[in-house]
């Protein structure tokens, strides 16, 4: 978008296939209309396709940079008493994203080498 100098165009976000719970979604806390998102449609289970603006995509990268933990806080399980990894609903919505599903443009605005991608609970390769 930038480059061409277009004030707006789509792009596709695929859900982890581990993450297709709905507490994993990117809609509560990520791709809002709050953060100038438009869900406009989807092309199959856990691929959704918003409306977006370079300054929606700055703003996104700046949410997960300052409340997207790069590690979670520790918190002892109440019936257990055993310490289990407690995410954010930022971080949570974060690690259920497949990163190798975004578009080149989102790739660029988004994945800046600040903190990992990594963030659902169980990580995988």
């Amino acid at each position: 978008m930038r480059r061409s100098g277009q004030p707006a165009g789509f792009i596709k976000v695929k859900q982890r296939e581990a993450a297709l719970a709905k507490s994993h979604r990117p809609l509560g806390s990520l791709f809002t209309e709050a953060n100038q998102f438009s869900l406009v449609g989807g092309e199959g289970v856990g691929e959704m396709l918003f409306q977006a603006t370079p300054q929606a995509l700055d703003r996104l990268a700046r949410i997960i940079d300052t409340k997207a933990e790069a590690t979670p806080r520790m918190k002892e399980n109440k019936n257990t008493g055993a310490l289990e990894p407690a995410v954010s609903r930022y971080r949570s919505e974060v690690g259920g994203v497949d990163i190798s599903s975004f578009t080149e443009l989102l790739i660029r605005f988004v994945s800046r080498p600040r903190k990992p991608w990594h963030g659902f609970v169980s990580r995988t390769s």
